[in-house]
């Protein structure tokens, strides 16, 4: 299946859905357009939290209540 995948199709073949979307991920990231965009945002996201006493205890608070230790 693997071979026919590759030589057949031209796909490169992953073998189950966390290696796809990590593919998909590699492959937008390829892109450096994208890739500057989304550095760009995580980067302010982790300034605020970092920056943010209130934020980071909120997020904390989500967590332990979706994980149901509160």
């Amino acid at each position: 299946m693997c071979c026919a995948a590759e030589k057949k199709l031209q796909i490169n073949w992953v073998y189950c859905n966390c290696h796809l979307i990590n593919r998909a991920i590699d492959i937008g990231l390829d892109v450096s357009e994208l890739k500057e965009r989304l550095l760009k945002k995580a980067k302010k996201l982790t300034r605020y939290f970092r920056s943010s006493n209130k934020a980071a205890e909120e997020v904390i608070i989500i967590i332990l209540h979706h994980t149901h230790y509160l």
